[in-house]
Parts: C-alpha cells; structure tokens; sequence
C-alpha cells in the first residue's frame, strides 16, 4: 500500500513538472497565462457565441478540440475568418468584412467540422411606423438576440432640457428575427439603431414617433374655444383627414385640417350648448389615428385642456328674489366685483341695493332696502339706503367695499365684517369739485374699480355728456380725496388701468362716442360718434355703446403668458350683444371674442365662445388668476351673472 500511494505522488509531480515547463499564451480577454493547445483531435459538433453579427464580429467557437494552430482554419460560407486567440477550449475569430448568413467551418487537424448558420443582423421593418410614448413597436429583421437585455435598441430624443439625446427602449420580448420594444419618453422623429450583442450597431428604418408636441391657438386671437381654431403640432398623424380625432374630455372636436407631412392638425373644441355645468369640457386633450393615441403632456404629466366656455353663475329672471344659481333674480346689474374667495358682489341699480354671491351661486342681501326704496341713509345691512347704485369696488384687503351711489351723489363705504354703510365723500349735491371729504362733488359717479398698483380707486363721473376719468385716495383718517385725470368725455364707463411688460395705460370707454381710449395714449379703437360692428384695426373698427373694459390674458395652460404677450383688453359691446377684445400691439386690433360668432343676436344660451349668447352685456370684472383673468359679467338684459375665463 506504501508503495502504490509513493507511485501516485511520483506521477503527480511529474505532470504539475510538465505542465509548467509547456508554453504560455495569452488571453486577449485578460491578463491571465492559460495552458498550451491540446493537440489531440476528437470528433464533436462545436457551437458558437453570437449566433449573429456583422463584419468585425468577435465569435467563440466553443465544444471542439483543435489540432495544431497552424493547421486550423475557421471559415463563414467559405469565406476565411481571422483567428484571435485559441486554447484547448475555444477558439476566437472575427467574422470577415464580407461576410453573409451561412453555416461556419471549422478545419483542424486535416479534418473539417460543420458548424451553426452564423446570421447576418438586419433591420427590415418598424411596426407600426408611428406609435405613441410608453407604447410598443415591433422591430423586424435578422440576427437579433433571443434574450431582450442584449439587444439595445436606440432612438432620437431630447432630454428634460430640450437638448438631443440617444434614448434607450426598453426590449419587451425577443427572437431571433422579432424585437419589440417600448418608445421611451422625449423621442423624436429619426432612425432606430439596433445592437444585438452589444457588438454591432445598426441603423434601421425612420421612426416616426406618434406623439403630440404642442397645442396652441391658430394665429390670433389668444383663445381656446368652439368659435376658434386651435394648432396641434406633433408627429405621426395620418395625413388622411377623417383618419383623425381629437376630443378633450371625451368631447369630440372637429378636425378641420392635416398637414401632408403628418405633423400639424388643426382643429375646433367641441361646441357646447348650455352645458350642465361649468368646466364640463375641460379636461386631457387625446389624439387618435388608426390604432395610434396620444395625449397631450408636458414634461411627461397630462396637460388638461382649459375649454373656453361661458356659463351662468346666479340669476336669469326680473325681480329680487334670493336664492341659488338660476332661482335668483335681478332687475337692472349695474356694477359688479369680487373678492380674492370669490365672493361677488353687484349693485341693482333699479333694486336699490347691492348683493353678494357666493362661488357656488348663493345669492343673499348685502345692503340696501329688500323692497327696493330708494333714499339715502347711512346703517347697517337692509337698514342702509342707496339712490341708483352703480359701479362697485373691493379693496386690497377684501374688507372693504366702495358703491358709487350716482342718484345721491356720493361714494358710500361699506365694512364686510359688519355690513355697516357710510359715505366716504361727496356733498350730496352734483358739481365736479375735486378735494377731500365733504369738499368733493360729482355730477354722476358711474363705475368704480381697484387700482391695486396705487392704493387707489378709479371711477368714472358723467351727466348731460360731460364725462371724466376720476381717482380716488383713501385717506389715513378713513374718509376720502378726489383729483381729476381725464376730462373732456362724453359718457365714460368702466375706467381700468391697464398693464402688461408691453403696454401701460389708464382705459376707459365713451358710450356715447363709441371709442376706446386711454389716458395717456388717447385714442385707441373705434370711431369717434359712430356707430356699428366691425372687427379689424382700431381705427376702422365699430362699436354699438361699449359700457366695459377690463385687462384680459386668458389663464389658458397653452396660452402665452406675461411678459411675453402683448396685453389685451375685452370690452363689453352692449348693444351688439357681444364682447370684443383689443389687443394693443400695433397696430392695435380688434375682434369678436364671445357671442354668437359676433352676429350681434340676443340670447341667453351658455356653452363655448360661439355658442354662448348675451342680451345687453354691462359691467365686467377681471379676476387674476394663474396669470391670466377669470371674467365676471352683468347680463343686463338677461337679469344674471355670466362667468367665462
């Protein structure tokens, strides 16, 4: 037994001696030293790794021993392959420039072995040739890896900045001639490039990403609504036009044009009519073509569309009751504000009285008599009296409330908290008298409106056509003083002061000379005395007894916002029944922008800007929100209030 394990060890030796003394060769994937060639020739099918490549390709043939390397040659369809590296396990060639799919060859030893088909790699086809991000393609061709991580599929993008950047896809499944891959988020129109193996990249057919980029409206004017035409821009849409739909909300709107290219569409927002409530169309904007949809994002977040659209918030009825939404009545609005909860407030002239209005259309007594008298007297709530209230203003603060009570001459003060009424200035008897307290006079205060830029008040003053543009200082002791700005008007209405990155001015508008114009660009549309409907340049255009301006930049998320618009103001078009917007680039231009598509018919119907109709639209307030400006109106010939943005 001693003996036979002394023979073991001495044979042992022997090898680890042999073995050390053999040559050494280096692998071209390490540094490492590994053993000599063994040279013994056996018969087995070898197998390689990838299956699939181009010229340049590294493949390792794996299963077979070699004979010596100078007698052994590898071979794609009978074109020769150069030789890497070889051991007694594998063999490393690179597949040669010209090569194409066929069986492999390997000879060693004098005898030859036949090996798998080597596959070209190809790209043949994208399916379908546009889709949608986060949405799946089918990438057909040769060669491809069976498994999805090994082969990276890259698209043209951008990234979160805008900048060009290589997206990857994420491979969903494989075959060797099937990919299907999800389109990441931020492509752009370009090639695919595929690269099974991580070895060889190739560039395959264009891909045409279905995908919405932007959405904004046509041209001028700055809106979105039914009576307006809205750009679509993006890639991938069917360049026949029935093939596409566009709804918001699940509203359809109506498509009216497709480039050939298939890359702008424009359409119209749905038209509602007297839609159930307010904001019913506002919602994800969606894309449909074929099989294909898209819905409008930013920065990978939905974009909901904010719909245009005109709907009643109180009132619809003559008289004076309380109530809810369309149970409340009104005789003639007058004048009307809001505070920063959205809390409404407006005077009836005819009622006497001023009453406020809650966000959910809760309709309730503010001050002045509930019978309607008429009289002057100072108190608290229906205990107060006013003489023909009309314009009507909340501070800064949201506590106070200032009425221009025309018929007693007077600005009268109301405090929220307490619903107590007092008069602030005016003598009670008509002059124009500038100066403080009980010094003041006005022949006819009409309007009032905040001018939160100066602590100040604005208001218009006007009777037996002579008209100014007055302002209005509260004073440390609670009373108030009067100055003069503008003088020289017929009947001025609804004075604003007006302000943008592009524009400044004090606005107002004269009934009687059916003008627009400013206090310090004087005039700016319409034609001084005449009367009429017509759209265009300012100094063409017409209007038929405009009672109302207010600053307006609609508060839209595709619309442009300060200071990159020029500021635009809406006017109330009293007996055109419509509302009018001027904007005041130059040259300064005016258009319809609520109303019957500017027919001029009286109505009472809510719904989209072309939809909606008005009987005799008054007094209006802006309210700033989100950059832009919810807009509050006083249907007068309706008896309501009308809300639209």
């Amino acid at each position: 037994m001693i003996q036979m394990k002394k023979i073991i060890i001495t044979c042992l030796v022997l090898v680890i001696i042999a073995c050390g003394c053999g040559k050494q060769f280096s692998d071209p994937t390490g540094s490492r030293s590994v053993p000599p060639v063994d040279t013994t020739t056996k018969s087995a099918v070898f197998s390689i790794n990838p299956l699939s490549g181009i010229g340049g390709t590294q493949v390792t043939l794996t299963g077979i021993h070699m004979g010596a390397l100078a007698s052994t040659t590898v071979s794609f369809g009978g074109i020769a392959a150069k030789i890497i590296y070889t051991d007694s396990l594998r063999i490393i060639v690179a597949a040669p420039d010209s090569v194409k799919t066929g069986p492999m060859t390997l000879t060693t030893g004098g005898k030859s072995y036949s090996g798998p088909v080597f596959t070209i790699i190809s790209v043949q086809s994208i399916t379908p040739a546009a889709a949608g991000v986060g949405g799946a393609i089918t990438i057909t061709g040769t060669g491809f890896n069976s498994i999805p991580a090994q082969n990276i599929v890259v698209f043209n993008g951008k990234d979160p900045q805008g900048n060009p950047a290589n997206l990857v896809g994420v491979v969903i499944k494989a075959s060797p001639d099937t990919l299907q891959v999800q389109v990441p988020r931020g492509v752009i129109a370009g090639t695919v490039t595929v690269n099974p193996n991580q070895q060889n990249v190739i560039t395959g057919p264009f891909f045409n990403p279905f995908i919405i980029n932007s959405v904004a409206p046509l041209g001028f004017p700055y809106v979105s609504s039914s009576g307006f035409p809205q750009l679509i821009t993006g890639y991938g849409f069917s360049p026949i036009l029935s093939q596409n739909q566009v709804t918001i909300n699940g509203l359809k709107c109506q498509v009216s044009y497709v480039s050939p290219t298939g890359d702008t569409l424009v359409f119209y927002p749905a038209d509602l009519v007297n839609p159930s409530q307010g904001g019913l169309a506002n919602g994800p904007l969606i894309v449909r073509s074929g099989d294909q949809s898209a819905t409008y994002t930013v920065n990978g977040t939905t974009q909901n569309f904010f719909y245009q659209e005109v709907f009643t918030l109180a009132g619809g009825n003559y008289g004076m009751a309380n109530g809810v939404g369309r149970q409340a009545q009104f005789e003639t609005l007058s004048g009307i504000t809001v505070d920063g909860a959205g809390n409404v407030y407006v005077t009836d002239k005819e009622a006497n009285n001023i009453r406020k209005i809650t966000p959910n259309g809760v309709v309730s007594l503010l001050a002045g008599s509930a019978a309607g008298l008429a009289g002057y007297q100072d108190g608290f709530g229906a205990n107060a009296l006013f003489n023909g209230p009309s314009g009507i203003a909340v501070d800064n603060t949201g506590t106070l409330l200032l009425v221009a009570d025309s018929g007693n001459f007077r600005i009268r003060k109301i405090i929220l908290a307490t619903d107590s009424v007092s008069t602030l200035i005016g003598t009670g008897v008509a002059g124009l008298a500038d100066g403080a307290g009980g010094v003041a006079q006005f022949i006819g205060p009409n309007s009032l409106v905040y001018d939160g830029s100066s602590s100040s008040f604005f208001l218009t003053d006007a009777a037996n056509g002579q008209g100014s543009v007055r302002q209005l200082f509260l004073t440390y002791d609670g009373r108030g003083s009067i100055s003069t700005v503008v003088t020289g008007l017929a009947l001025p209405d609804a004075a604003a002061n007006v302000s943008s990155y592009y524009f400044n001015d004090l606005l107002y508008v004269d009934q009687a000379n059916q003008v627009i114009g400013g206090k310090s660009g004087g005039l700016y549309a319409g034609m001084p005395g005449v009367k009429g409907y017509q759209d265009g340049n300012g100094g063409t255009a017409l209007f038929n007894t405009p009672v109302a301006v207010v600053p307006y930049l609609t508060a839209a998320t595709n619309s442009p916002s300060p200071p990159y618009a020029t500021q635009t103001s809406l006017v109330s078009d009293r007996d055109n029944n419509v509302i009018r917007n001027v904007n005041f680039a130059s040259p300064v231009m005016v258009f319809t922008q609520v109303g019957g598509m500017g027919t001029g018919k009286p109505g009472f119907t809510d719904g989209g800007y072309r939809t909606a109709l008005f009987n005799k639209p008054g007094p209006m307030y802006a309210l700033s929100t989100n950059g832009g400006y919810t807009i509050y109106l006083c249907d007068i010939g309706n008896h309501a209030i009308r809300m639209f943005y």
